[in-house]
């Protein structure tokens, strides 16, 4: 079996980082709430899309580590791996921020994946040449069926039902705060590890 799995937001988990890296910056006032979405929320209702893009480059690049793996996340992959299931991480990430510092993002995430031992050890769930990092969507969703993927979990809805999302590819849905439970999507990577794997 081959399983492709999504990075930001699927085995990264940006809880709090984003609240806690614009508030040392001084960018968000007292009472807006520690999540990454209330966080984007308040940028863009208050017109500074451009901050919001900025802070997305210092998360993903600089403040990286700040991030954790989402609970279970590496054991799971371990295990698939120990039963012989060839895993794939399939991300759209461009290479360096649209605003700001010029982090390489590809390296930061790669520098990530090692420390939190995804990468570079025999018991790592992933080969270095089965880590792939798309500057389009488009080569990302074109690289799943390419490389014959039979499940591909992302926490983009856009992504599983693009058009061009291989058909022979089950798309999960990773949706830690989903509160109706559907049939193709998971609140975390024990729901995963039971459903699918």
């Amino acid at each position: 079996m081959k399983i492709g799995i999504d990075f930001d937001n699927t085995i990264v988990d940006y809880t709090g980082v984003f609240y806690t890296v614009a508030m040392d910056l001084g960018w968000l006032p007292e009472g807006v709430g520690n999540s990454k979405k209330a966080v984007k929320d308040y940028f863009i209702n208050s017109q500074q899309e451009a901050r919001w893009t900025e802070l997305q480059g210092l998360v993903y690049g600089k403040f990286i580590f700040l991030a954790k793996p989402y609970s279970h996340c590496l054991s799971v992959l371990q295990d698939l791996k120990s039963r012989n299931v060839q895993l794939y991480l399939i991300s759209h990430k461009t290479k360096y921020p649209f605003i700001g510092e010029k982090t390489d993002l590809h390296l930061s995430a790669m520098n990530w994946l090692q420390k939190n031992g995804f990468i570079g050890t025999t018991q790592a769930p992933f080969l270095l040449e089965h880590v792939y990092f798309n500057e389009k969507k488009e080569d990302k969703i074109n690289l799943i069926g390419e490389l014959g993927c039979e499940v591909f979990l992302d926490d983009l809805p856009e992504i599983l039902t693009h058009t061009r999302f291989p058909q022979r590819c089950a798309g999960i849905l990773f949706s830690p705060e989903l509160t109706d439970e559907q049939s193709d999507s998971v609140t975390s990577w024990s729901e995963f590890n039971e459903r699918y794997a």
